[in-house]
């Protein structure tokens, strides 16, 4: 019982106490028939119906065994993704695929989006990175003469999807800059004129 209950108890009628007590008995005894049989509670409170909820999708996915199809789709459509959001960058106008960049002989500028596929630094402190798309692969130079590229490409990792811009030249691209999949930091907030 609980302490309001015994608290009130001195000044009711044993029949009337009789009563409260078999109340609360039976009140227990509907918590009981909320389990189930295998165990799940369907609510805490007998008087409190279950909410009805429907199912549209689970994510509960039955453990299986991966193929090397699964890896490559599942690296194909984070390439789709990522790639449809450096596509709206203004950074990487004239976007051009890598097997049209390798089809380039004169030296022209160029912006193509890739999955990063090596990174080395050169003896010269030049720092080569591989890139690949679903038309092919292409090496890039970042020169050590470009400091703040070099910055920012140091952290570049292996299967990142990133945009290039650079200057291409028998194949090879050399970089001017590189471009993340990230909110641009210098775009300025639209904001209403008036307080609102």
């Amino acid at each position: 019982m609980t302490p309001e209950v015994l608290e009130a108890a001195g000044t009711m009628d044993p029949e009337e106490l009789y009563l409260l007590h078999q109340k609360e008995e039976d009140h227990t005894d509907k918590k009981e028939e909320c389990i189930t049989g295998d165990g799940r509670q369907l609510a805490k409170d007998p008087s409190v119906p279950p909410a009805s909820v429907n199912i549209i999708f689970s994510y509960d996915e039955k453990p299986q065994k991966k193929s090397i199809k699964d890896f490559t789709d599942y690296f194909r459509n984070r390439f789709q993704v990522i790639s449809g959001l450096l596509r709206n960058r203004q950074e990487l106008a004239n976007l051009m695929s890598v097997a049209r960049v390798k089809e380039k002989r004169d030296k022209e500028r160029v912006s193509l989006i890739g999955l990063i596929t090596k990174k080395e630094t050169t003896k010269n402190g030049n720092l080569v990175i591989g890139i690949e798309d679903t038309t092919g692969e292409m090496t890039c130079v970042i020169h050590k003469n470009k400091p703040d590229i070099l910055e920012r490409s140091k952290d570049l990792v292996l299967d990142e999807v990133v945009g290039v811009v650079g200057t291409s030249s028998d194949g090879i691209v050399f970089l001017e800059n590189v471009v993340f999949p990230d909110i641009p930091v210098n775009r300025e907030l639209k904001k209403c004129p008036d307080e609102v």
